[in-house]
């Protein structure tokens, strides 16, 4: 928890070298001894200090990443309100919708929008949903929808 939190200082203040040392520094014992729920936070933590090293340009390893923490976050088990993986869940689907959409994969970005849509409706956050919404939107925008904007 303490690196998490460390990784989510460095990583707001744009200190993404720091960002990215602190994650690798760690990256040995979570591939040897963690569980499922600590794969996939560090998975998360690795593809947005990425995306965010590459200057939100998505590529292939980007997205390949990204991908891979919303695998991680899936297989975690069974979707319910009490279940608290839940969020982990809305937040990689709704990281993996937007790198999709800035990589121009719009039909997909909008099917893992609309999942992370679902994830936030189980969570009964509003501020989730809107999140997701504001993403839809954007999509949509992309692709010229203006009814559905």
């Amino acid at each position: 928890m303490h690196t998490n939190v460390e990784v989510s200082v460095h990583f707001w203040r744009n200190e993404l070298e720091r960002a990215a040392a602190v994650i690798e520094s760690f990256r040995p014992l979570v591939e040897a001894t963690c569980g499922p729920e600590v794969v996939a936070c560090f998975n998360l933590a690795l593809a947005q200090q990425h995306v965010r090293a590459q200057r939100y340009r998505v590529d292939a390893q980007v997205l390949e990443e990204h991908r891979r923490s919303a695998a991680a976050a899936r297989a975690l088990g069974p979707t319910t309100i009490r279940d608290p993986n839940e969020s982990l869940r809305r937040l990689t689907l709704t990281n993996l919708g937007v790198v999709l959409t800035w990589h121009g994969d719009l039909v997909e970005a909008q099917e893992v929008h609309e999942q992370a849509l679902a994830s936030a409706v189980r969570l009964g956050s509003p501020g989730a949903r809107g999140c997701v919404l504001v993403e839809l939107a954007v999509n949509a925008l992309r692709r010229g929808d203006v009814e559905v904007v």
